[in-house]
């Protein structure tokens, strides 16, 4: 990733995408340009677009598909969903953003992985680690993509394993670089 580019995304999906953009995307103008939003519900459509002053905005995720100048496609839809958007934005040559749960099962996250190593752009799941309990979007763990971040989270959770609920922080040589900094 380009040290001074600021990345164009496309939020699909505006209930938790809300979150997304209020919490990550506009605390990071350096970094992060939203440039459209995406909703079947046509109120939460003009409601977050409004609030965050977001001119583009359409019920057609095919539409967000086929805009050029759009570089990371943040889906943020109910998980059903979620395989055919991520296949379908991969091969646009889309970066992914994907809220959790990724996928429904091991056979469709091997199809997402097996996507992945063909196509130009990255996935980047968002997930939640317990009980490090640090939510992270892995812009990317690596240069080999899903499966390796995938490797890393569950090494992560092994470290973690057995804290339960204990504010304790776990310090590990390996961070995880995300889209809005650094999880530890």
């Amino acid at each position: 990733m380009a040290g001074n580019r600021i990345w164009t995304v496309a939020v699909i999906g505006c209930g938790i995408g809300r979150s997304h953009v209020s919490e990550g995307y506009r605390r990071h103008p350096d970094k992060f340009q939203v440039l459209a939003l995406c909703d079947i519900d046509e109120g939460r459509l003009a409601k977050l677009g409004d609030e965050f002053s977001i001119v583009r905005r359409t019920r057609s995720f095919d539409e967000v598909l086929s805009m050029d100048d759009v570089d990371i496609i943040d889906i943020c839809t109910p998980p059903a969903l979620h395989l055919a958007q991520i296949l379908a934005a991969m091969s646009a040559g889309k970066e992914v953003v994907c809220e959790k749960p990724i996928v429904g099962s091991l056979a469709e996250i091997d199809r997402v992985i097996a996507a992945e190593g063909r196509a130009a752009g990255r996935v980047m799941p968002i997930f939640l680690l317990p009980p490090l309990a640090c939510a992270i979007s892995i812009w990317p763990c690596s240069a080999s993509g899903l499966s390796n971040c995938l490797r890393r989270i569950g090494a992560a959770e092994k470290l973690g394993a057995g804290l339960g609920s204990s504010s304790r922080v776990v310090k590990s040589s390996k961070s995880f670089r995300t889209g809005l900094g650094f999880c530890h």
